[in-house]
């Protein structure tokens, strides 16, 4: 069962929490009073929409990419083979392009 806490509760939680930090619903309202309401949309150019606030959602009519896709850079390696003190030198054995799965193996010193 979820129980529902206020925001005042969870950060009563958080270490490092001042009890006397000014109340979110005063820091909202004094946000809220220094900010201007978009009021109005226009459409403008792509070059001229920098700094500006999108007025509608953009959606594109097509995948991208194309595939189920989760690009990341980095390496793979066994935390075994990491030196206690000092550098550790491992050889690259492969890669592996976005969307392509790596066929090898990472063995002892890669």
């Amino acid at each position: 069962m979820l129980r529902a806490f206020d925001l005042q509760q969870v950060l009563s939680r958080v270490a490092g929490h001042d009890p006397e930090a000014l109340p979110v619903e005063t820091a909202s309202a004094a946000i809220a009073a220094s900010v201007d309401p978009v009021t109005a949309v226009e459409q403008v150019a792509l070059r001229d929409a920098l700094g500006r606030v999108l007025g509608s959602d953009v959606i594109s009519s097509i995948d991208v990419p194309a595939y189920d896709n989760s690009a990341m850079d980095g390496y793979a390696l066994r935390a075994a083979d990491l030196a206690a003190n000092g550098d550790t030198r491992l050889a690259v054995v492969g890669t592996a392009l976005a969307g392509t799965a790596f066929s090898g193996e990472v063995g002892a010193g890669q």
